[in-house]
């Protein structure tokens, strides 16, 4: 318990940091950034600390976050302190919303707690890539300087986009929790603040109203809530089919034609509770591609599967950040001026930290930024011309050049996988397997599409004059355009497709439709800002049946998963509001309002069904006693290990390389460069690859590995030792059976260093 407030401590100092500063530059939502000062806090501490430690003006020390909190704390003073509003706006806004502040605080807290509680039910820091997320967080903390040092690959820094990993670092530091319990907190950490995250964007959204109208708090708060259970809580409609085909219901023939990936061989236990440890994660596999008769693999994972999983990679690291983006774009979406020069650097900071998070979300949020400037600038100057289009462009080529110039001694440093754009040829997704995994969020995304269109015919019906006909011409371009094209892909029985160009045209129309016929406050309301989130989100999972960026894989599985990720998010957020938004006109109407809860209702339901069965399944019923050391567990079967592994971590200061036997991902191997940070000659080289992009390091590592473990010839050992800077070996059992060990090789080994550690079918020598 002393760790779990340890780490929710320190979250609400990095926010409180902030506070000031979210007022000042969340000065357009109703909340004033509130609920977003901790990832704003969080962001820009960690920013500080890696610019600091990068630089090697500081090291990596507890010391140098606290000073980098002051700076942030400072800084974010001073500009609440520069204006003539000095000291009481913030503390009577305060005081005047505490039941917001409280909601707040609530939200985040109870998140927290909750999925603290998860994790401690489910600790293990093993199977799947955890051990790659752990080697990360391990190395970062025993790197004196940054870029961190490789767990994996000895004298060489890590190549992946590791801010998140130096942000858990930072929160781990400065709790003083250890790391094996700071990586299950950081999990929770994150699922609190994706909550709250969204319930303050939704909040903001409702409360904000529409075209002037401004809503009741307690009505934005039921819409806010709703928004953080759409983005963090409810899961796709596969847990449903799950509990389906346990029951044995539907014929061999619908499992069939329904094709998620191993579903159809499942056991049928002849009851709703599925049965099987993994069965879970088949609702991330929903998307199945089939390839000349050949499984290719998918990814369409959605945020509960991930917090469930327990990963902690760049995609999760990056949602509570995410959020806070569009925050700022939410935010510069209402201002009714031009942005000063300390928010675009600002926001070059926090749009910027999204590349070195999890790069494919950079250019999404760049462009969603973007848009939102352009609108705000359009509804000052009430017209497109020379003077919207320099102003946008300025701030378009700003705020792209700081955020790399930012984060530049990332980049320069970075080597990625990525080849190129290629073309998706042989395979499209099939329109069940879609609304399988967004058939909740398209049902209310279609129902707020169809409203719009009928406001817009019905304001245009009344409207025969030029303004009419001006606004008549592209929907009628749009009809003969769209819907002919959508009749011959269902005619091809491209049905996603057709779909998705309908609901993409539809969008278009009113989009238009709104930037001409409705200036002024409309042009920024809510509803348009929403209506940007769903054409992002629809043109995302659009774009990956035709394009995917190459990589090692040569598939479009990585494109999918990280542009369905994100347009989960978006459609999430445009669904709670969308529901908030029909609501008026559907109380009106007794008999549509009851055919569309008709639908909706069973949806939403259908979508609680995963995290209620899976959470249960993958905690083991909340049985056995709780704990959040995720190394606990390896006292079963590999104790003489975590013995090592432990003093290894109390005997070792600084980075120095330590041998082990290496091997395949998702294996054992490397684990001794997983649970203490020290780099390793190889760990899995599998992932180097995806990391590097080429095998010709590790490639030439392997075999040098193997001669250490089974050559009894101390000239080469001596030398390979120099050649890798090797100042510790690991003999354990792993390392006894890959290698098959022999008499010889243990005594060149003490004859060439000291053993330093022994216990139970574990040596460590040393020199």
């Amino acid at each position: 318990m002393t760790h779990v407030f340890s780490w929710w401590l320190a979250v609400e100092i990095l926010g409180l940091a902030a506070l000031p500063l979210a007022w000042r530059l969340f000065r357009n939502l109703p909340d004033r950034g509130y609920a977003l000062a901790k990832p704003l806090g969080i962001l820009l501490t960690s920013y500080l600390f890696w610019l600091a430690v990068s630089s090697r003006f500081m090291a990596n020390t507890r010391i140098a976050i606290i000073l980098c909190i002051l700076l942030v704390g400072g800084g974010s003073a001073f500009l609440y302190l520069r204006k003539a509003d000095t000291g009481k706006p913030l503390f009577l806004f305060l005081r005047q919303n505490l039941s917001l502040v409280i909601t707040n605080e609530l939200v985040f807290g109870l998140a927290f707690a909750l999925w603290a509680l998860v994790r401690a039910y489910n600790p293990e820091i093993s199977g799947t890539e955890k051990p790659m997320d752990f080697a990360f967080l391990n190395a970062i903390l025993r790197s004196e300087y940054f870029p961190p040092l490789d767990p994996w690959l000895s004298g060489f820094a890590i190549s992946y986009y590791y801010f998140g990993y130096l942000i858990m670092a930072v929160l781990t530091r400065l709790s003083g929790v250890p790391s094996e319990m700071g990586f299950n907190l950081a999990i929770a950490s994150l699922f609190a603040l994706t909550a709250s995250g969204a319930f303050s964007l939704t909040y903001n959204l409702v409360r904000r109203g529409n075209e002037g109208r401004v809503e009741r708090s307690g009505v934005a708060t039921a819409f806010g809530a709703l928004g953080a259970v759409f983005v963090a809580v409810i899961g796709n409609l596969e847990g449903l089919l799950e509990a389906m085909h346990a029951r044995g219901l539907g014929s061999a023939s619908f499992w069939e034609w329904l094709d998620v990936k191993n579903l159809v061989t499942a056991p049928v236990a002849g009851s709703w509770i599925p049965t099987g440890n993994w069965w879970w994660w088949r609702a991330s596999r929903v998307v199945h591609d089939v390839v000349f008769g050949q499984d290719v693999e998918v990814i369409d994972e959605f945020p509960f599967f991930s917090f469930l999983l327990g990963d902690m990679h760049p995609h999760v690291l990056g949602l509570p950040f995410v959020l806070l983006a569009l925050g700022l774009a939410l935010n510069l979406l209402w201002s009714k001026r031009e942005a000063a020069w300390w928010e675009i650097v600002l926001l070059a900071i926090c749009v910027g930290g999204l590349g070195f998070l999890n790069s494919w979300d950079l250019p999404i949020y760049f462009l969603i930024c973007l848009g939102a400037y352009a609108l705000a600038s359009y509804r000052r100057l009430e017209r497109f011309g020379r003077q919207w289009l320099t102003e946008v462009s300025f701030f378009a080529v700003m705020l792209l050049a700081m955020s790399f110039v930012f984060y530049l001694p990332f980049w320069l440093g970075f080597r990625s996988q990525a080849g190129g754009i290629r073309l998706v040829l042989l395979v499209k997704t099939r329109l069940h397997q879609y609304l399988i995994m967004f058939g909740t969020f398209i049902y209310v995304v279609v129902a707020f599409l169809a409203y719009e269109l009928w406001r817009m015919v019905k304001a245009l019906r009344t409207d025969n004059g030029a303004r009419g006909f001006r606004l008549w011409l592209p929907v009628g371009v749009a009809a003969l355009v769209v819907a002919p094209l959508a009749a011959l892909l269902i005619l091809v029985k491209l049905y996603l497709v057709a779909m998705l160009i309908l609901l993409i045209g539809a969008g278009c129309v009113i989009f238009w439709e709104r930037l001409r016929s409705l200036r002024g406050a409309s042009v920024t309301s809510s509803a348009t800002f929403v209506l940007i989130l769903i054409l992002a989100a629809l043109l995302l999972t659009f774009s990956v049946e035709f394009v995917y960026l190459k990589d090692t894989f040569g598939t479009r599985m990585n494109t999918v998963f990280k542009f369905y990720y994100q347009a989960w998010v978006l459609l999430a957020i445009s669904s709670a509001f969308g529901i908030y938004y029909l609501g008026p006109w559907l109380k009106r109407r007794l008999v549509p309002s009851s055919l569309w809860l008709l639908g909706f209702l069973p949806l939403l339901l259908a979508s609680l069904v995963y995290p209620l069965l899976a959470t249960h399944n993958k905690t083991g019923g909340f049985a056995g006693p709780p704990t959040l050391d995720g190394m606990a567990h390896l006292e079963r079967a590999y104790g003489d290990d975590l013995a090592a592994f432990r003093w290894l971590r109390s005997n070792v200061e600084g980075g120095p390389v330590i041998l082990e036997a290496t091997g395949g991902s998702y294996t054992y191997s490397g684990r001794v460069s997983v649970h203490t940070g020290l780099p390793t000659v190889l760990g899995w080289g599998g992932h180097e690859l995806q990391w590097r992009g080429n095998y010709e390091e590790p490639g030439k590592r392997e075999p040098d590995i193997e001669a250490l473990y089974n050559s009894p010839d101390p000239g080469q050992t001596s030398s390979l030792l120099d050649k890798y800077d090797i100042s510790y070996v690991y003999l354990g059992s792993l390392e006894r059976s890959t290698y098959r060990i022999t008499q010889p090789v243990v005594e060149k080994f003490e004859n060439l260093m000291d053993v330093v550690y022994q216990q139970g079918d574990v040596t460590i020598y040393g020199r």
